[in-house]
């Protein structure tokens, strides 16, 4: 496999709306698994076997590191503007 060589054009700094788009797209995507996550929530709210308990205990991690990407992305987004 050849190795790529970095050369002084690839730590340019990128455009604004470049750099915006790909912000808002990391937003866009959180929000999107956030709400897959949200959509199972009634398959582990119930029960009180270990899975349905480790169930709730993942589900609530993902929705808050969701939740988290998308606040800091749009946060990051109006930083550069």
């Amino acid at each position: 496999m050849r190795r790529r060589v970095a050369r002084a054009a690839d730590h340019l700094p990128r455009p604004v709306e470049e750099v915006a788009r790909g912000l808002r797209d990391q937003a866009t995507v959180a929000a999107s698994r956030h709400e897959a996550l949200e959509g199972i929530r009634a398959a582990v709210e119930e029960g009180d076997d270990n899975l349905s308990v480790y169930g709730r205990i993942v589900l609530e991690w993902g929705l808050r590191f969701t939740t988290a990407q998308r606040e800091w992305a749009e946060w990051a987004e109006e930083q550069i503007r």
